[in-house]
């Protein structure tokens, strides 16, 4: 048996499989019994017993299909007690890129991603219309217009959430996702009987519906008829399971469920800019919500802190990359270093991120040496789930619980990341360097023995973090400016937006506090200032 979870951008490898479901507006429990006896009279009365009598099994005896505030949702039809097993769907009826036909899976490139050979399909299904053997299940999908990933959302509706790393993170999947409609496209232009209306924009649409609703299972992505009308509840313990012996997944209830209530499952510890990019959904109060620091930030932040040092003028980001990449100018070191630097120094990907993009300064003539260090000791970048890459080279923060313990959220990399750019002498970096090799190579792990450096390092964090809260401050308070847009997907999209950006200012407000209270504590108990 396999646990199965949604796919996500951040790939999760272990020993069972997790399927990911897909995306829902689902705030834990918060649809009420009588909201959801409004909605149970849906036109979706046929799509069970077709499910049913083509897999030849029964699927589930004790769910429903209806529709809450938040979409198409499963309820309890009776009463489920915890440890019932309410859904079991075999193999047999599940979408896998198999799917697609021989004919046409042989003009495909190898290197197209599973989610895109899967939008293949639906797109072909979705041509046949009700000729299509998958009718009942394809009716019952997202139409246009009804997801709310932010690569579907308008220019303004993006600006909200620039402040998080979620607003270029939404620029790059738009672009991952142009790049495998050009890859695809030669085919569907060969099979213009079967695709002549595709666009970009319904094609878009159909990668969105696969990623948001597709679970990983041992035979890839696999989109899975009823178990994808699941929604998600951030601290449920039930999961989709496969089993690969008795070919079918399953659904065991965490907890109780009366009739009429809505049953929900965990997609996975997702923070809310996950969940708002791949699943189109935020949580009010998300526990896995985290926050980003940018290492080039910080970089830059080094030098501000010496007098001595002049900030030197930053293009746009863009402009930036492609002028080291070009001609390599205004770097004592080789510009292939900095690319290997960039694509280390990535730590995590998909998260809740806070990224302030600054230039790196090319004044300390310890720079080189540092860039030396980091690159000999610091570990690989995680790669991107559906295999674009972010621009981003940051440090993950989680919240942390209490200010005055370890600081456990606030990742041991970001601060020996600190302690490094911090040093200004090439001892400094010598005595770092030897105390990795004798800490499994592990860099700056261990507090600075002069205290006032320790102290000073700890506290170009709190600057860099201090600077952040006051913009997502204001970046949240914006949201409350009076504003012409008042449509429902507005509406709702700004909450999102408040979500994400609330979550990732409780973050680092959580690191801030333990900040303050680590140094003041290591100022008290030295006499350093």
């Amino acid at each position: 048996m396999w646990c199965v979870s949604r796919i996500s951008t951040v790939r999760f490898h272990r020993s069972s499989i997790l399927l990911t479901p897909c995306p829902r507006f689902q705030l834990a429990n918060a649809v009420s019994l009588s909201q959801v006896s409004l909605c149970l009279n849906v036109d979706s009365v046929d799509f069970l017993s077709w499910l049913q009598q083509k897999a030849g099994i029964e699927i589930s005896s004790a769910l429903s299909v209806g529709n809450s505030v938040y979409g198409r949702s499963l309820f309890a039809s009776k009463f489920i007690q915890a440890g019932d097993c309410i859904l079991k769907v075999p193999y047999s009826v599940q979408i896998t890129p198999d799917n697609i036909i021989p004919k046409l899976a042989s003009f495909l490139s190898d290197d197209i991603g599973g989610v895109a050979r899967l939008a293949v399909v639906i797109l072909a299904e979705q041509k046949k219309g009700q000729d299509s053997e998958w009718a009942p299940y394809i009716n019952c999908l997202p139409r246009t217009g009804e997801l709310h990933s932010t690569i579907f959302w308008t220019k303004d509706e993006l600006e909200m959430v620039r402040q998080s790393h979620i607003y270029q993170e939404t620029i790059n999947h738009r672009a991952y996702i142009e790049k495998e409609f050009s890859k695809v496209k030669p085919a569907l232009e060969h099979f213009h009987q079967n695709f002549e209306d595709v666009t970009i924009e319904s094609f878009m649409h159909a990668y969105a519906t696969v990623a948001s609703r597709a679970w990983e299972t041992s035979k890839g992505q696999s989109l899975i008829p009823f178990a994808d009308f699941l929604n998600h509840n951030g601290v449920s313990e039930a999961f989709l399971l496969s089993d690969d012996d008795k070919e079918v997944s399953e659904v065991v209830a965490d907890r109780d469920y009366a009739t009429g209530e809505q049953v929900l499952i965990s997609y996975g510890k997702f923070p809310n800019a996950t969940l708002l990019l791949d699943f189109g959904f935020t949580l009010p109060y998300n526990v896995y919500d985290q926050a980003r620091i940018c290492c080039a930030t910080m970089l830059q932040l080094r030098y501000l802190l010496t007098p001595a040092r002049r900030r030197e003028q930053s293009p746009h980001p863009s402009k930036r990359k492609r002028k080291r990449k070009e001609t390599g100018t205004g770097t004592d070191c080789p510009c292939l270093c900095l690319d290997l630097i960039n694509n280390i120094l990535d730590r995590i990907s998909r998260a809740i991120c806070v990224q302030i993009w600054m230039s790196v300064s090319q004044h300390d003539p310890l720079r080189a040496m540092k860039l030396e260090l980091l690159h000999k000791h610091w570990k690989p970048s995680i790669t991107r789930g559906h295999g674009f890459d972010s621009s981003g080279n940051s440090f993950t923060i989680k919240e942390v619980k209490s200010a005055k313990g370890k600081g456990k959220g606030m990742p041991q990399a970001l601060r020996a990341f600190a302690r490094v750019l911090f040093a200004t002498s090439a001892q400094e970096l010598k005595d770092l360097a030897m105390e990795a090799a004798q800490n499994d190579g592990r860099l700056a792990r261990l507090p600075l023995k002069d205290m006032s450096r320790e102290i000073g390092a700890h506290h170009m964090l709190l600057s860099q973090i201090t600077h952040m809260i006051r913009e997502y401050d204001a970046s949240i308070k914006s949201l409350d400016s009076p504003n012409s847009h008042n449509s429902r997907q507005f509406v709702l999209r700004r909450q999102m937006a408040r979500d994400l950006l609330s979550g990732e200012l409780r973050v680092l407000k959580s690191a801030s506090a333990w900040l303050m209270n680590y140094c003041g504590t290591l100022s008290r108990d030295t006499g350093h200032p």
